[in-house]
């Protein structure tokens, strides 16, 4: 059984994003693994009275060579977790790997084949109100006004409120439209009429960014580190090869729509969201509602895609009025 983390401080800052786990700590995790593997070992030895170099680990199983009679990982793991955990364990030589560089059955398909996999959209709570939010497709805008009229008529809809999303160091708005379930809270939101502010941004076109970028290029560029001589390398090189790639803009998108469910309940936050970085959603949250981290508490489910590391940049929708309700964003 794998059970995901939930931004616990135990266990240090909780983030994965552009498939860095391997490359970025594969010394780390094998380590982990290592000392995993001689803890259990050491278990085992000491619960069969024998010399830990008697025994060896495979296929979930401690086995004891000169008897061959084995025991299951999971009926080590409780004094096992109890012993010193080795800082320089023996490390497995490449020879021996039996399950790294070697292809191997994803441990979540068959979930996802069944459709027992539970994503952020599959969330239903009793009591949950829906939130869809309008945004201007042309990023950098400004929301200068709306006007509602015509969503409230829709049956379902109780709410429109101004919602604001923070990326980074840059904000947008929207308006969310909050009704008693989804197809309520879209329709509600297709009848809104909407004035926004371009800012100029609507002249942006990607044939003119990308000559832009082209000029840009014959700049000299940001240095973040120089080793050796490359001119020079380049000049005596025997033979050169010059080349220019490029890829157009695309859209960054998932292709489950991005959403959250988030209780409020006095000073205390519950979410459940389909996130990269269950740490950052505590830190957000947190941030965007002026709260103590310890009171945000995460639920972490299965991405319907995800390709960028970040929770959704917190949807600041003022929910006040529906406190210990739910709203799914």
């Amino acid at each position: 059984m794998i059970e995901q983390t939930a931004g616990e401080k135990e266990f240090g800052r909780q983030v994965s994003g552009g498939s860095s786990s391997v490359r970025g700590n594969y010394k780390d995790l094998r380590k982990v693994g290592a000392a995993a593997r001689a803890m259990l070992l050491k278990a085992a030895s000491d619960s069969w009275k024998v010399p830990m170099e008697e025994c060896y680990a495979e296929n979930a199983k401690v086995y004891h060579k000169p008897t061959g009679k084995s025991v299951d990982y999971n009926e080590l793991a409780e004094a096992a977790a109890k012993l010193d955990v080795p800082q320089q364990p023996q490390l497995k030589d490449p020879k021996d790997f039996k399950i790294l560089g070697k292809s191997s059955p994803r441990l979540d398909i068959p979930l996802k084949t069944s459709g027992k996999a539970m994503f952020g959209m599959d969330v239903k709570i009793p009591g949950i109100v829906y939130a869809s939010i309008e945004r201007c497709p042309v990023f950098g805008s400004k929301l200068v006004s709306y006007d509602d009229s015509e969503a409230m008529k829709v049956a379902g809809v109780q709410k429109v409120v101004k919602a604001t999303r923070v990326v980074g160091v840059y904000t947008y708005e929207g308006v969310a439209v909050v009704a008693d379930n989804y197809w309520a809270a879209v329709q509600g939101r297709k009848a809104l009429k909407i004035n926004w502010d371009h800012q100029g941004y609507d002249k942006f076109n990607s044939k003119d960014y990308e000559e832009k970028l082209k000029e840009l290029a014959k700049t000299d560029g940001f240095v973040v580190h120089n080793d050796g001589d490359f001119d020079k390398a380049f000049a005596d090189a025997s033979v050169k090869l010059e080349a220019f790639y490029e890829t157009p803009v695309v859209s960054h998108s998932t292709m489950e729509p991005m959403n959250c469910t988030a209780n409020w309940n006095g000073d205390v936050v519950e979410i459940w969201a389909s996130s990269q970085g269950p740490t950052l959603v505590k830190t957000q949250v947190a941030n965007a509602f002026n709260i103590s981290e310890d009171n945000v508490k995460v639920h972490i489910f299965f991405n319907g895609g995800g390709f960028e590391e970040d929770f959704l940049k917190i949807l600041q929708l003022k929910l006040h009025p529906y406190q210990n309700k739910l709203a799914n964003l």
